[in-house]
């Protein structure tokens, strides 16, 4: 049966819409769908009741933009559009946003015509639509989070112009623009189209059941929220006997957590499915606890849920996981490190993929679309996570964020070439845990570091398995309930959890980690230089072991006293550098981290500059870790670098001997040839095919690369101490000892040390305002001690290191041994001394 679409023509004013303004053509866009029951049970409405996602809306990228492009119009079914004529549906129930833009010529962010226009004018085009690509991505990425999609379909009205979009986690499609005043069958087809589809072909996930109130799931989420009597309270502390009797304990945070994750205003609550081999199991869960800024990627999303079976709370973690057989399934190595009895790590209750939901680049190629219409279809980026900013339709990139990288592209600003493929993946572990920023103090900031250097040396050991993410949000609190056999009691102890391990990597010495792409992992502003620079062919323990020490310098400088006082300043010169127009490895070799860690050997306290006196210093034992362990990055990095010139300058096997040719008899030039040796310039190369050969010329130039190749530049070794320095950190053993010894000096730290969260507030305001400033602490130092077990009793304090490589990890309860408090053998300079 032939179907006839009949076109109904714009009429009125909307013919001359790109003479409106946007709020104008939204207006009338809206009447002229909605009067003509263009899109038949969709109705087209501006709704309310927004989720609080202040970060956007505050966004200054996004300040000027908002004059000439306007969001918030959707498509709703009409179910979800309240009968009184003064409501709004719910921001939450949209099912295609739609955005408009006033027409001004040259604005079209998907238009890469720039008409000739050069210098200040063609940047600030490209600016412009730069600008509006990243709205249209954040405004995206909204949607994907609050709600639970395998797509989403977007309508761009520009003027009497409009654009059809479909984002998913790999790539966005975007089709020409089609004129629909001239040609109104086509928009009016569109909506036909648009009419018939299902919920789950316009991108709602299946497998999220959307729970409204009086359904009885709903109502049970509400049960569980109320705090309870019996709740404990995190404090470490010995428990009464009467706590002990609770048949499920369960933390106050974790519950609160929970009943604030229900209770968001303007968020939906949802019934999630989680394979368990044949079975399935079901989880309630709120709006996110974290969650991925990012539309390209993963979109990793947490949330506090409760197992509609046990009624536990649990972790469920839902992301897109990039399917290769260069990365392993997070679950899979989940379940590795909890058979091998890793420390310190989440215990894997189920996990698995989702219907065979899959983003994948390939299958939006532009070859594999000849028969659809559609003018742009570009991957958003490398996965899993491969540059800071991402790339949205033709070749603008979405907001820079913190976010996750795999060798792929080098360029922050390029589009990956290999095809990718995400999978729709959810896993769900017993641990709810607290973030590591809810630390006391610097003392227990190090404890909890050195945690969770134990678990990563647990899992080399153990099960040859290397994290390669370690960053601050993969480090986090867990209270726990022991038992005390000395004293016969239960108490409650703060450990560590080392979570996300879905980028790491078995550690096997038969793999050529040079031959693979894409081995550059972990989340950049706490990458090794090694890994951002190439320095490091593989990621290695060293990688690893300095992104710890950033991790502990990251929330020093950000929580705890300093003599830092331009925190933003700091954050932005040393965790977030990037040249514009240069991608992550070039950035990185003019980083101040760079700098720091490469030259100084020591950080500033603004994080540029090499001043000496101008150091970085916390006035507590924290001032030692840095001063003991960049020496021994900085010694690696040179050890490294001379390798590197070793091997290509003294270990290449000579190369043969040309065999002799005749030579060949004289030519008398030619007038070409006279014109041309006027200006020809001697090549460096003996690749000149197609310039005049001078055969003597060619033999000099050939003895000239022998000489160089026989006498390499000059390079001076690196010493036996910096050898021996490198080697310290090629492993764990004396990164453990520095910080268990330091965590030993309980009497040279301040319980008061932290001063709350110093990164907030716009810069200028800490430097206007002298009370917030903090005075350069005192310097201490610590006497290192001789080697030996005799030497672990230091000023009436004993060392209490976190715990060992076979036992749990319990505060004061791990045997410090004298191999690993013999700090002795390092014979360095304390900072007094210096």
């Amino acid at each position: 049966m032939d179907i006839k679409i009949i076109s109904i023509e714009p009429t009125g004013t909307l013919a001359e819409a790109e003479a409106f303004h946007v709020d104008g053509l939204a207006t009338r866009f809206v009447q002229y769908v909605n009067n003509n029951k263009l899109a038949g049970d969709l109705c087209m409405a501006v709704p309310c009741d927004r989720p609080d996602m202040e970060e956007y809306e505050e966004s200054p990228d996004m300040e000027g933009y908002e004059d000439f492009l306007k969001r918030d119009t959707a498509f709703f079914s009409e179910n979800d559009i309240p009968l009184s004529a003064h409501r709004h549906p719910r921001w939450i129930d949209q099912l295609v946003p739609v955005m408009f833009q006033a027409h001004f010529h040259g604005t079209d962010p998907f238009d890469e015509q720039d008409d000739g226009l050069t210098g200040v004018r063609r940047r600030t085009r490209v600016r412009v639509r730069r600008k509006a690509r990243e709205h249209f991505a954040t405004c995206a990425e909204q949607v994907f989070r609050a709600q639970h999609r395998t797509a989403l379909f977007m309508l761009f009205v520009i003027g009497r112009k409009f654009r059809f979009l479909r984002w998913d986690r790999s790539v966005v499609v975007v089709t020409p623009t089609i004129d629909y005043v001239s040609e109104p069958q086509l928009l009016c087809e569109f909506f036909w189209r648009l009419s018939l589809q299902t919920d789950e072909t316009l991108g709602i996930d299946p497998s999220a059941v959307r729970l409204r109130p009086g359904d009885h799931d709903y109502a049970l989420m509400d049960q569980y929220g109320v705090q309870l009597a019996t709740d404990l309270a995190t404090g470490e502390r010995v428990l009464e006997p009467e706590a002990l009797h609770v048949k499920t304990t369960v933390f106050k945070y974790v519950r609160l957590m929970f009943r604030e994750s229900v209770q968001r205003p303007g968020w939906a609550r949802y019934r999630l499915e989680v394979p368990h081999g044949n079975e399935v199991r079901y989880f309630l869960v709120g709006s996110p606890i974290i969650y991925d800024f990012e539309m390209a990627g993963r979109g990793t999303r947490g949330y506090v849920a409760l197992d509609c079976a046990t009624r536990r709370f649990v972790w469920l973690k839902d992301a897109w996981r990039v399917h290769s057989a260069l990365v392993n399934v997070e679950g899979a190595t989940l379940a590795e490190l909890n058979a091998k009895q890793v420390r310190n790590v989440p215990t894997l209750l189920y996990h698995g993929d989702i219907r065979g939901q899959v983003a994948s680049t390939s299958r939006l190629q532009p070859e594999n679309l000849a028969t659809t219409p559609v003018s742009d279809s570009s991957p958003l980026d490398s996965p899993p996570l491969s540059s800071s900013k991402k790339r949205a339709a033709v070749s603008g990139s979405l907001p820079a964020r913190p976010h996750k990288r795999l060798r792929g592209e080098d360029g922050a600003n390029s589009v990956a070439k290999a095809d990718f493929e995400y999978r729709h993946y959810r896993l769900v572990q017993k641990e709810v845990a607290m973030p590591l920023s809810e630390f006391r103090d610097g003392r227990q900031l190090v404890a909890i570091i050195l945690d969770c250097v134990l678990t990563h040396q647990d899992a080399v050991v153990k099960a040859k398995i290397l994290h390669c993410d370690i960053s601050e949000g993969n480090i986090l609190i867990y209270p726990k309930i022991v038992y005390e056999p000395k004293d016969n009691n239960m108490k409650i102890t703060w450990t560590s959890l080392l979570v996300d391990w879905e980028l790491a990597q078995p550690i096997a010495e038969d793999i050529e980690y040079a031959d693979l792409p894409h081995t550059r992992v972990g989340t950049w502003q706490f990458m090794s230089i090694g890994m951002l620079t190439g320095a490091s062919k593989q990621p290695s323990v060293s990688d690893d072991l300095e992104s710890f020490l950033y991790v502990l310098l990251h929330h020093g400088v950000r929580y705890l006293q300093s003599n830092c006082n331009l925190v933003q300043y700091f954050f932005s010169n040393f965790f977030d550098f990037i040249r514009p127009g240069d991608n992550l490895a070039s950035s990185a070799f003019f980083s101040p981290k760079y700098h720091a860690v490469q030259n100084n050997g020591y950080i500033t306290c603004n994080g540029v500059g090499s001043d000496w006196r101008n150091r970085l210093l916390f006035g507590s034992p924290l001032d030692e870790v840095f001063s003991r362990l960049l020496p021994c990055f900085k010694a690696r990095y040179n050890v490294l670098a001379y390798e590197k010139w070793k091997a290509k300058h003294l270990d290449q096997p000579p190369e043969p001997e040309p065999e002799s040719d005749p030579e060949p008899k004289p030519q008398p030039p030619s007038e070409s040839d006279e014109e041309s040796a006027s200006t020809w310039e001697v090549p460096l190369s003996s690749d000149i095919e197609g310039l005049p050969q001078d055969p003597a010329m060619l033999k000099h130039l050939e003895s000239l690369k022998k000489k160089r190749r026989a006498q390499p530049p000059p390079r001076e070794p690196p010493s036996a101490e910096e050898f021996q320095y490198a080697a310290y950190v090629g492993t764990h053993d004396m990164t453990i000892r520095i910080l268990e010894y330091v965590y030993s000096h309980r009497s040279e730290w301040s319980s008061s040390d932290k001063i709350g969260d110093r990164l907030v507030g716009p810069e200028e305001e800490i430097r206007s305002d002298s009370s917030q400033q903090v005075k350069p602490p005192a310097v201490v130092a610590l006497e290192i001690p001789p080697a030996g077990p005799s030497s672990i009793k230091q000023s009436g304090t004993t060392v209490k290191p976190v715990g060992d490589c076979t036992g749990e990890s319990t505060r004061g309860t791990m045997r410090a041994t004298g191999a690993r408090s013999a700090l002795g053998v390092l014979q360095w300079q304390t900072m007094k001394d210096l």
